[in-house]
């Protein structure tokens, strides 16, 4: 595996630390090992598939909350009205 090394000031002039320099080669070699694995692209499937199912549900439950809440009322409104309870 290769090492890259940053320049030792970076781009505000500031002098980079071993510490620094450190921090950006692991998270190079992370980013490099990520760019090549094939492994996190199934994730990356499953999460879109997820979204895209999550926001389909929601749009249907929308239009279908919309349509049986217009049923009920007109089911309501056809219905006779109840005669009141005589008062003692």
């Amino acid at each position: 595996m290769r090492i890259f090394y940053a320049s030792v000031h970076d781009l505000f002039g500031h002098r980079n630390t071993l510490k620094d320099l450190t921090m950006y080669n692991a998270f190079l070699a992370t980013v490099i090992r990520l760019r090549h694995s094939d492994e996190g692209a199934t994730l990356v499937e499953y999460g879109i598939a997820l979204g895209l199912a999550i926001a389909l549900g929601g749009g249907a439950l929308a239009v279908l909350a919309t349509d049986v809440g217009n049923t009920y009322t007109a089911a309501s409104g056809a219905l006779p009205t109840a005669p009141s309870p005589a008062s003692p």
